[in-house]
């Protein structure tokens, strides 16, 4: 049978998924349901709606575009803009007054495994947004809970944004500008420890010829790279938290961004500019506040918190610099500037100790 853009609206009833686990790549085996019974029709709109009250729209300019929207529950919002050629995109939504948009312009936008750029919501009165321009973007939000917010803003070539968030109440906002940029956010639990080791005995090269392979996210998403060198890789949830905010913000080219966020009233910034930086910070408690301003290359910084109020702030102006900080306990502060070229720092903080230095041109 053919679909064609007339039929789009089409009720077809309930559309459920059960979610065990999900790939941090956009959730294929959801995204598997569709490609595989619709896999022999012609790539127009494909909108599936369910339940009273809700609305979505989709418009599409250019060829072997796809577009797919899945809603159970009532009064949602679903909006889809594409324009271009070879774009997928895919939005499900679950429960009451959520609202969600994605708009790309470009071409072949979609994930490492050519699953859709995504946004998938389950809870009540969230909202998600995704803004792409460019090519060989991909980008996927995944909200469980209530009163979520997420946004993801990419212009460029071949960046990588995504943000999970479960429980309530969390806020998680990327805006990335430039190439070849990765970024990973997640408000809840793991199933592994992530959390950053003492690497104080390595020296500042070793650390640079580590690049990555160290980081949060590198560990996350440096599994079975595809032709553009995106990861893939499974995480499956176990806990949640509440209050948390989460914002990375990235101008340049191939830079790594990561925050990882467990349990409650916990905020982090990362600010990138420049080119191959990498900014991780992993958060396990509450109370905790982490920031990293990056301006330069090949800088690197790594924060690891854990237990509540403890604090930690790293500046790095120049090329090829490395800091480290480690807290445990509370009440830990460290504020690190480094102003200049390979300087190294590193800091484990055991509870109330405070660290205030600058290295370099200070």
């Amino acid at each position: 049978m053919r679909i064609n853009k007339r039929n789009s609206g089409l009720v077809l009833g309930a559309v459920l998924f059960s979610l065990v686990s999900f790939s941090t790549h956009a959730f294929g085996e959801a995204l598997d349901i569709f490609d595989d019974t619709f896999e022999d029709q012609p790539r127009e709109v494909l909108s599936f709606i369910a339940q009273a009250a809700n609305t979505a729209e989709i418009l599409q300019f250019g060829d072997d575009n796809i577009a797919q929207i899945a809603q159970v529950g009532d009064s949602n919002e679903v909006g889809i803009s594409q324009t271009g050629d070879s774009n997928r995109a895919f939005i499900e939504q679950e429960g009451l007054t959520n609202f969600a948009d994605l708009e790309q312009e470009g071409n072949s936008n979609f994930g490492p495994d050519e699953e859709s750029v995504a946004i998938m919501q389950f809870g009540d009165l969230n909202s998600a947004e995704i803004l792409q321009i460019g090519d060989f973007n991909f980008a996927s939000i995944l909200q469980f809970g209530s009163e979520n917010e997420a946004s993801i803003d990419q212009e460029g070539n071949e960046n990588i944004a995504e943000i999970e968030q479960t429980g309530g109440l969390n806020t998680a906002l990327v805006s990335q500008l430039g190439n070849g940029n990765e970024v990973l956010i997640i408000q809840a639990g793991l199933d592994e420890d992530i959390f950053l080791d003492d690497n104080s005995d390595l020296t500042a090269d070793e650390h640079r010829d580590q690049r990555g392979r160290g980081s949060i996210l590198g560990r996350i998403l440096g599994h079975d790279e595809d032709d553009h060198g995106r990861g893939h890789t499974d995480l499956a949830l176990v806990d949640s938290g509440e209050n948390n905010t989460a914002e990375i913000t990235q101008e340049g080219d191939f830079n790594l961004a990561s925050i990882l966020q467990f349990g409650n009233n916990n905020e982090s910034i990362i600010t990138q500019g420049g080119d191959f930086n990498t900014a991780d910070i992993a958060q396990d408690g509450e109370f905790l506040i982490a920031s990293i301003f990056q301006e330069g290359d090949g800088n690197e910084t790594y924060i690891s918190q854990q237990n509540e109020s403890n604090e930690a702030n790293v500046t790095q102006l120049g090329d090829d610099n490395l800091a480290s900080i480690i807290q445990h306990g509370t009440g830990n502060l460290a504020d690190v500037t480094q102003i200049g070229s390979e300087l190294n720092f590193t800091v484990t903080q055991p509870g109330g100790e405070t660290v205030i230095i600058c290295q370099g041109s200070c």
